[in-house]
């Protein structure tokens, strides 16, 4: 992160609108599909209801935020700037990752990239917490259903517990005991897919 010479009336100004900065709505949905063809959502805010529950609070306390395109290391990227009446100022610049190549792939990205910048250089939350369901660890319950169906398909596994995690590791690309409980359908159907490639 870049910053100007001094940032101390800048970090004092930052604090009181963190106090001050009043709470997000989170009032739209995402749904996120997952390689076993189920989904799950999350519930965020969008970059204009961001903007009108913080623009108030940035004016109060002297800080602005300007955003625009550029590229970093060739490639496309987006610069925001955290600003103080001071003059005082603090920089950063990330990646863009465009999904579809066209003005309105880009176009996304940019927004994208505009509301997790701002959110992460303010201090502010718009989405719903991370450690939701999508990011917990699998249960026991989840890890033996894992487990079960591998022995299914390949019973000689059963014989052998090294085997079982080394297989279970390829499949899952992780240590069986990383599998997050978003992520145990698509490792039971890459289980049942890895076999049925490996029988025909």
């Amino acid at each position: 992160m870049r910053r100007s010479d001094t940032i101390a009336e800048l970090s004092k100004a930052l604090t009181k609108f963190q106090k001050s900065a009043p709470k997000i709505v989170k009032d739209k949905t995402a749904k996120v599909p997952t390689k076993a063809g189920s989904e799950y959502s999350y519930k965020y805010a969008d970059l204009s209801t961001i903007w009108d529950a913080v623009r108030g609070a940035l004016a109060d306390n002297g800080l602005s935020v300007a955003q625009s395109p550029t590229t970093l290391q060739g490639d496309e990227a987006l610069t925001t700037i955290i600003m103080h009446e001071s003059g005082e100022w603090l920089e950063e610049t990330m990646k863009l990752k465009i999904v579809q190549d066209s003005p309105q792939g880009q176009g996304s990205a940019i927004t994208y990239a505009r509301r997790y910048m701002m959110c992460a250089m303010l201090g502010i939350v718009a989405d719903t917490d991370t450690d939701a369901g999508d990011h917990k660890p699998a249960t026991t319950m989840q890890k033996a259903r894992i487990t079960q169906a591998a022995k299914k398909v390949m019973p000689e596994l059963g014989e052998d517990p090294l085997s079982l995690v080394r297989f279970l590791s390829e499949i899952a690309g992780k240590h069986p005991n990383r599998i997050l409980e978003s992520e145990v359908e698509d490792v039971i159907a890459s289980i049942e897919t890895y076999t049925s490639h490996n029988v025909n």
